[in-house]
């Protein structure tokens, strides 16, 4: 199955990487994805495979690590 990730990059092009949603199951894609203020911290909106961006609001938080489900 397909999955809608946020991916990270350097300004210079390299260290491309998944910061969330590489191997995850729930939620299948994350949507519009911007940063929270002054944080490190983004809200985005959770939904389905194939859906319109509609659903729960969530915060993904890079300091917890790359691709973790919490």
């Amino acid at each position: 199955m397909e999955t809608h990730s946020v991916w990270t990059i350097r300004q210079d092009g390299s260290g491309a990487d998944a910061l969330f949603k590489q191997h995850l199951l729930l939620p299948y894609s994350v949507h519009l994805a911007n940063s929270l203020g002054d944080t490190k911290k983004l809200l985005a909106i959770a939904a389905g495979h194939h859906t319109l961006p509609q659903g729960a609001l969530v915060i993904l938080d890079p300091s917890t690590g790359i691709n973790n489900p919490e």
